[in-house]
């Protein structure tokens, strides 16, 4: 796969500027569209306009474990165009983003976490092949859940879909300093064929480790209201 950087080294597009004029990079507009690497194993034939389908009906909040950091939660969102960050629920979305709703010092509320461009993807189960440079990863994946971290065995997992884009990082706890990160959006296929709308994953592919992040469904303590408070909070 051809980017416009090198985006398997994060150092190449890393940006040494102040929180106020950050702007999360444009994903891989120049980079060719279409179905990256090898034909993966397809049991139950997911397509691509079934993959984007059910990945848009995952929009909403979604809770992490994002390493020490604990649980983090972002808001899933659809994008048709991140030169104006305009928002879109057509079909027209090109874009996937998850921002940041509860952060921590590095990646703090109100940023993105992670976005992926829903042109270049790959359909089926996991080979091991990075969506990003083509090479088979021989490292550990891993993912923590609270307590510690755990060994990931990706090829038993029902992987419907991988989208390939971008994560930011940051490695100055307290200073907005933000790199990016190649990363890869898992979905998920049901025991009937069908695109799993209560889980998606979120992989961060460094040189070194495949770092898994699991995404839940994040329930709010009360319905949502257009108040943006309980009821029985508000005042009469």
């Amino acid at each position: 796969m051809n980017l416009p950087f090198d985006a398997s080294h994060p150092s190449n597009v890393s940006m040494d500027i102040s929180k106020d004029d950050f702007e999360f990079p444009m994903l891989l507009d120049e980079a060719p569209a279409g179905p990256l690497g090898p034909p993966r194993p397809n049991p139950s034939g997911i397509t691509l306009e079934r993959a984007v389908e059910g990945l848009l009906q995952l929009r909403g909040l979604w809770t992490a474990e994002y390493g020490s950091h604990g649980p983090e939660v972002v808001h899933l969102r659809g994008i048709r165009n991140k030169h104006s960050g305009d928002m879109d629920e057509s079909s027209e979305v090109n874009f996937v983003e998850g921002f940041k709703v509860i952060g921590d010092v590095n990646v703090p509320a109100g940023e993105v976490s992670f976005a992926v461009d829903l042109r270049r993807f790959a359909l089926g189960r996991f080979d091991g092949v990075s969506l990003h440079t083509g090479d088979t990863f021989e490292g550990p994946i891993v993912s923590f859940n609270g307590h510690g971290v755990i060994a990931e065995d990706l090829e038993g997992r029902r992987i419907a879909a991988r989208f390939a884009g971008l994560g930011t990082t940051n490695s100055y706890p307290g200073t907005w300093r933000p790199e990016f990160e190649s990363v890869e959006l898992l979905l998920y296929e049901t025991d009937e064929g069908q695109i799993d709308l209560t889980m998606f994953s979120v992989m961060w592919t460094s040189d070194r480790t495949w770092d898994l992040a699991d995404f839940t469904p994040y329930r709010l303590p009360y319905p949502p209201s257009f108040g943006g408070r309980p009821s029985h909070l508000r005042q009469t």
